[in-house]
């Protein structure tokens, strides 16, 4: 292809398929602030991250913290309605979901899995797709379905006077940590819980486990949130069953009858996204259980905790967070599991193990009005200050521009910033840091590593 109007066609039609489902707009720009920078280019072109000539790296992309710039080799064989050739209107969808926030999907058919997908003609986001965007920026409204209609919210939670707790950012060691089914993140420690933010603690916290989950002691072992919805609390040799923050009846229960095979005082549990499986952990050694197998622990277990490669033995939580990604909480530290190298991330900037404390809790000295005059965005949406056009440009005056416009006024769920390619021999997605935009200042950034279509299918039983 050699006809810019054509190409800008394509491009178009890639953010139409994310407005589609959104509250999202995007406005073509020649010149100005924007959002979303769209350039074909070749070789070194200024990012640090050179692109290679025909074949091998098509695309990369940045997520929203560090710009969402989508770069394309414009040395490639692009195509428009064609089996032959790279089809520009795909990869360009795929990389402008990682620019508005998406991380890669484990689900094979959708448009953000891990791996290139040929040409499709009658190409239609995937559920999985929709529902990943939604969850950043809302649900597009219709005629029928107004966007000033009344939208019932949960009744808020009442003061707490008595709760006066812990300082996490004094000591950020903590007992237990889940992602719940409506997406809220919590950490336990002692008799305490918090509510964990993509910009730090939110605000009136903590607060009394025994003031909001009714039933459920304090000094918790783990917790594990099931996919569906059911969330497991373990302290001793007994669990209690929780669904939005209800305890269900007849808990709590002995671990041995509930979870055959899972020894008493554990340290953590959590769901492990390469094959969704529940994990255990204690000591030096962990288990996996898998409710539809008999029994539910393999004879094969336990197993060494030097296994998953970098973690270290007696960790304090687990869980898998919104991006996809596992981490891991051991005194004041966490580590971010890449699962494709199955390995502690230790190639992002700065390397794992981090300070919880700063990371996730957001202990900074500096004031959050000088945190967000330093940041562009804080997470996978845009913040309500930066809601204009942020730079954003396609190398000339003459191309096409595109300024994203979300309705939404609040910060939303955040992806970890990398770069994403595709590799045109083995059609594998790439993954890789990004070490030159301040990230020390970003909520999650840098990620290394390759995510080919075999390893993520072999790699579910690794564990």
């Amino acid at each position: 292809l050699n006809k810019k109007q054509e190409i800008d066609k394509e491009i178009a039609k890639a953010f139409k398929l994310w407005s589609e489902v959104t509250p999202l707009s995007f406005e073509a720009k020649k010149e100005g602030r924007v959002h979303i920078d769209i350039r074909f280019v070749s070789a070194e072109h200024g990012d640090g991250d050179p692109f290679d000539g025909p074949g091998n790296t098509l695309a990369h992309a940045y997520f929203p913290q560090y710009g969402g710039d989508a770069h394309f080799d414009n040395e490639e064989y692009w195509t428009i309605s064609s089996y032959a050739g790279t089809n520009v209107f795909q990869v360009a969808a795929h990389e402008l979901g990682h620019s508005l926030g998406l991380g890669h999907s484990s689900v094979r058919d959708s448009l953000m899995a891990p791996f290139y997908q040929k040409y499709k003609p009658k190409f239609k986001l995937h559920q999985d797709d929709t529902l990943a965007i939604q969850a950043l920026y809302g649900v597009r409204h219709t005629a029928s379905d107004p966007a000033d209609k009344p939208v019932e919210k949960p009744k808020p939670l009442d003061p707490d006077p008595s709760a006066d707790g812990p300082d996490l950012c004094q000591d950020s060691t903590i007992d237990a940590v889940t992602r719940i089914s409506d997406g809220t993140t919590f950490v336990f420690k002692g008799l305490h819980y918090w509510k964990v933010e993509t910009n730090g603690l939110a605000d009136g916290y903590p607060r009394k486990i025994s003031s909001d989950w009714d039933g459920l002691p304090g000094n918790l072992d783990a917790v594990l949130t099931w996919a569906d919805g059911k969330t497991f609390f373990f302290k001793g040799d007994k669990y209690w069953r929780f669904k939005n923050m209800r305890m269900d009846k007849g808990y709590p229960k002995p671990i041995s009858t509930g979870f055959a095979g899972i020894p008493d005082k554990i340290d953590a549990a959590f769901v492990w996204s390469g094959n969704g499986k529940s994990y255990f952990f204690k000591g030096n050694e962990y288990w996996r259980f898998d409710s539809k197998n008999d029994p539910p622990v393999s004879k094969q277990y336990p197993k060494p905790i030097k296994n998953w490669n970098g973690l270290p033995n007696n960790i304090d939580g687990a869980f898998k967070w919104e991006n996809g990604m596992s981490y891991f909480f051991k005194g004041s530290q966490y580590f971010r599991f890449n699962d494709v190298d199955f390995e502690v991330d230790t190639k992002a900037k700065p390397p794992f193990p981090r300070q919880t404390a700063q990371w996730w809790f957001d202990c900074q000295a500096a004031s959050r009005k000088q945190k967000k005059k330093e940041l562009r965005t804080r997470s996978g949406s845009l913040l309500k200050e930066e809601s204009r056009s942020v730079y954003v440009g396609n190398g000339d005056s003459n191309d096409m521009d595109y300024m994203a416009d979300s309705q939404r006024t609040t910060t939303s769920a955040s992806s970890d910033a990398r770069i994403v390619r595709v590799d045109k021999e083995d059609r594998e997605w790439r993954m890789h840091g990004r070490p030159d935009r301040d990230e020390a200042a970003a909520f999650e950034s840098g990620a290394s590593g390759t995510a080919s279509l075999s390893s993520l299918s072999s790699s579910g039983d690794r564990p």
